[in-house]
């Protein structure tokens, strides 16, 4: 039976709807409020929580196809595909499930109706293989009534006694978790052949895995213990690529329906004559699909997580195209194909397309750069091999200076069976890591300074002065009972108002004082369960258990608070206005002025500054209340609060809610109402890295003080040109226009002067019987004209030395140059050193041109006698 893909995804779901199964949609690729995985993997992570028995499911029996992604963890495929005939990093899983429903016999009896029935795939039975694990026996025993009875088509693996780790057939979640035999099941797509070395070598050579089934039978302890589940489930996945290769009859899934389309547009774009390197096709085939997908899922190119996934599939594509012969630019031009080919698995996929040709257009154009500059040094670096293994050296120098992936350099050198020394690109990363910590600087070094089981409570979210007790001073990392006057330090308290940098909000400043002595806060940051005010005494005295006051700089914090929550008004303005896609990359606020970085693949033009900006300042004019409230990390995931994924979290959270336009988690401070910012306005605008964009902003009165610095400029301006603000461009244009012209003339003028200056100075060369050598002394000269004279005069005539010397103000420099055919003679900086002897002038150079200067003006005489002195030397000889 031939059947399309897509008519394979369609019969799935209506034989488990028949089966009274709960057809959903399978998950987002990117998984929703799990940080265990980068990317979706299987048909179960969606109900992850579920088979954990954390949550209930709403269905007993659920049916779904969900799209996965595999490059990295447990499930790496990324090595093998283009390499084998089924491995994909984007493919689709078929998958039926049963929370506390169903059992074995029921999933595999399904299992062989859907395969083997003439309704439905109509697979032929004695093709069929099985596999299951040597302890399963209730599984072996259900698949004997079933298989035929012509041959034995069961394989057996595992321990019959003692379930290992890594057993085949049986499946794991993780080190502890749920976990289960499993059974799975092969097509045979040749013809059996007795002389097979064993079972393993059969069904690499003559099967595929079409169907796995999971029984959640046990949980696994830390202790390695296999405890019963009092509630069963099933989990079970089927390759929608691969089950398309069995029924369309080829032998790899790149030969089917919706990879083929693919493939020919390679080729016709690539201009491939001949169907050659297929290695580089199936992976140029493989990546785009992925890179669509994952660009739909609004993840962008990075340097990091997922976006360096992503941008690690689409540079590995880019390197195929161009080894099978792509000049410039071809990935982003199979993106409608993949949409086109893909649609029924994912109708949004039409709305993106533009979007995610864009990006990948802009990806590719600047990989092609360094891709260029990495192959020519790889190349000449795999030539100088002689042990056939590259140096981890070179990997790593290719990767920190040029940013060409060590995935790539790997790729290539497995081509040429070169090997790559990983050990000591790994050893050069720790090193640079290292020195990349030292760098950073931090008032205390490490939590180990802080005794244990200390900790203090936050207190200034509604109040900025209290009462509190000295429970810590710290000085230079000592432990220390008393402070004094002049000292710096650290002190902890039992309870503060003084908020600890943290979410990108600077730490409070302000004071802490009894009747004995003040301690000035310069800033607080957060550390572990403490929250420490780093300052010195500036009266008196204070120590350990003293009762003190804790008064916090209110006039910064407002502004802080204002700053805060603008910040959060900006990220919404963002989403709503430029892309919901936008994902932040780092913010920082302080009392001056708020910063806030977000992914975007595309340059924001002033028009859309102006249109956050309005859309801002409307949200603050609308005097929302700001809330907040606690809950569990939990609640806030269901609730879909957004949340980042760089952030590490406790189990419970501070939810800052305003209104309907802003919910994220965040431990800040912030205003109580929007109207509260005052005003809000964009100072800055820039791209700072590849697809990150920088907008700084103020508020309040900054926000006023910078308007009115802006006004006193355009009227200084406009009094200067005396105008008004109507005719003020078209003057300034006016201005510049006639600078223009002028400057013009003033080059023209110069060149004709250096022209005429060029030729006076040619015909001073003294002509000897060994040289031809011209000196010549300026003063106050430009010295780019002198340098630009020096190239044009140094090979009009042979055998020449051309000495000049230029006096300034406060400055004499020095260039010594020679023509291309006196250098075998003698080198320019051994004559530029000659003369300079017993003077304070440096300098450097080559054989052709050396150049210094000094100071000191007086040197002049001296180099100008250093000069003769050389001169009757040469003459003499």
């Amino acid at each position: 039976m031939f059947l399309k893909i897509h008519e394979i995804r369609t019969m799935f779901l209506d034989f488990f709807k028949q089966k009274k199964h709960q057809i959903l949609p399978g998950s987002s690729i990117v998984p929703k409020n799990d940080n265990s995985l980068l990317f979706v993997n299987a048909g179960m992570n969606q109900f992850k929580n579920v088979f954990l028995g954390n949550e209930t499911s709403m269905f007993k029996r659920i049916a779904t196809t969900q799209n996965c992604l595999r490059t990295g963890g447990k499930h790496n495929d990324l090595e093998n595909v283009g390499y084998t005939n089924y491995h994909h990093t984007f493919f689709e899983m078929l998958g039926n499930f049963s929370f506390n429903d169903y059992c074995k016999e029921q999933a595999i009896i399904y299992a062989w109706e859907f395969i083997t029935s003439i309704k439905w795939l109509n697979l032929n039975p004695e093709k069929i293989w099985i596999s299951v694990h040597a302890a399963d026996k209730k599984s072996y025993e259900i698949w004997k009534k079933i298989l035929p009875k012509s041959k034995n088509q069961i394989f057996i693996f595992g321990n019959k006694k003692k379930i290992q780790e890594n057993d085949e057939n049986f499946w794991q979640m993780g080190k502890i978790g749920p976990c289960g035999f499993c059974t799975e099941i092969f097509y045979q797509y040749t013809d059996y052949n007795k002389n097979y070395e064993n079972i393993i070598h059969f069904i690499q050579k003559s099967c595929v895995e079409i169907w796995n089934i999971v029984f959640m039978e046990f949980y696994q302890s830390l202790k390695n213990s296999f405890i019963p589940l009092s509630v069963h489930s099933i989990d079970t996945g089927m390759g929608l690529e691969r089950i398309g290769a069995v029924l369309q009859n080829v032998k790899s899934s790149y030969d089917t329906d919706i990879f083929q389309k693919i493939i020919q547009k390679i080729i016709d774009i690539i201009h491939i004559k001949e169907k050659k390197n297929t290695t580089s096709i199936k992976i140029i085939a493989d990546h785009i699909r992925a890179a669509v997908f994952i660009l739909a899922s609004e993840i962008l190119p990075s340097n990091e997580g997922r976006g360096y996934i992503l941008r690690k599939i689409i540079r590995r594509a880019i390197l195929h195209g161009h080894k099978i012969g792509a000049n410039g630019l071809f990935f982003y031009k199979l993106v409608s194909i993949v949409i086109h080919v893909m649609k029924n698995n994912n109708i949004l996929l039409i709305e993106q397309e533009n979007k995610i040709k864009k990006i990948i257009y802009q990806e590719e154009t600047k990989f092609l750069e360094t891709l260029d500059i990495g192959i020519k040094i790889l190349n000449k670096e795999l030539k100088k091999i002689k042990n056939n293994t590259l140096n981890g050296a070179v990997i790593f120098q290719l990767y920190d200076t040029f940013g060409f992936p060590k995935e790539l350099t790997k790729e290539i050198c497995k081509e040429k069976n070169i090997k790559c020394d990983f050990q000591v690109f790994q050893k050069k990363m720790k090193i640079q890591q290292e020195k990349s910590k030292k760098n950073k600087k931090f008032f205390v070094k490490n939590s180990e300074n802080l005794p244990l089981n200390i900790y203090s409570t936050f207190q200034g979210y509604n109040q900025l002065i209290i009462k509190s007790t000295i429970i810590h001073i710290n000085i230079e990392g000592k432990q220390k009972k008393i402070i004094k006057i002049g000292d710096k330090a650290s002190i902890i308290l039992n309870e503060t108002t003084f908020f600890g940098e943290s979410a990108g909000q600077i730490g409070d400043s302000g004071t802490i004082y009894n009747k004995h002595g003040i301690f000035e806060v310069c800033e607080s940051k957060k550390i572990s369960s403490c929250i420490i005010h780093i300052g010195k005494i500036i009266k008196g005295y204070l120590q350990i258990n003293d009762v003190v006051t804790t008064e916090v700089n209110k006039k910064n914090r407002k502004q802080i608070q204002a700053n805060h929550t603008a910040t959060h008004l900006l990220h919404s303005a963002l989403k709503s206005l430029i892309d919901n896609s936008i994902q932040q990359k780092g913010s920082f606020i302080n009392h001056n002025y708020l910063r806030f970085d977000f992914s975007y693949y595309k340059k924001i033009q002033l028009k859309d500054i102006f249109k956050i900006e309005k859309l801002v300042n409307y949200y603050i004019q609308k005097n929302i209340v700001v809330t907040n409230f606690i809950t569990t990390l939990q609640e806030a995931k269901k609730m879909n609060i957004l949340s980042f994924f760089e952030e590490k979290y406790g189990n419970k959270v501070r939810v800052l809610s305003i209104g309907n336009i802003s919910q994220e988690l965040c431990s800040g401070t912030h205003v109580k109402k929007t109207g509260d910012i005052g005003y809000f306005k964009i100072i800055l605008g820039k791209k700072i890295a590849s697809e990150i964009f920088r907008i700084e902003a103020i508020t309040k009165n900054q926000a006023v003080k910078y308007n009115q610095k802006q006004e006193n400029l355009l009227y200084s301006i406009k009094k200067v040109l005396l105008t008004n603000d109507e005719n003020i461009i078209k003057n300034i244009k006016s201005i510049l226009n006639k600078n223009a012209i002028l400057e013009k003339k003033l080059k023209q003028f110069e060149l004709i002067q250096q022209k005429k200056l060029k030729e006076k100075i040619i015909n001073k060369i003294i002509t000897t019987s060994t040289i031809n050598l011209l000196i010549q002394h300026f003063k106050e000269k430009n010295h780019s004209i002198i340098k630009t004279m020096i190239n044009d005069i140094r090979n009009c005539t042979k055998q020449l030395i051309i000495i000049f010397t230029n006096c300034t103000k406060n400055k004499i420099s020095i260039i010594v140059s020679v023509s291309n055919d006196y250098i075998q003679k003698e080198h320019a900086y051994q004559i530029f050193q000659k003369i300079i002897i017993n003077t304070n002038i440096k300098g450097g150079g080559n054989n052709c041109t050396a150049s210094g200067g000094g100071k000191n003006i007086q040197d002049i005489e001296k180099v100008i006698l250093n000069i003769h002195k050389w001169k009757k030397m040469k003459n003499k000889s």
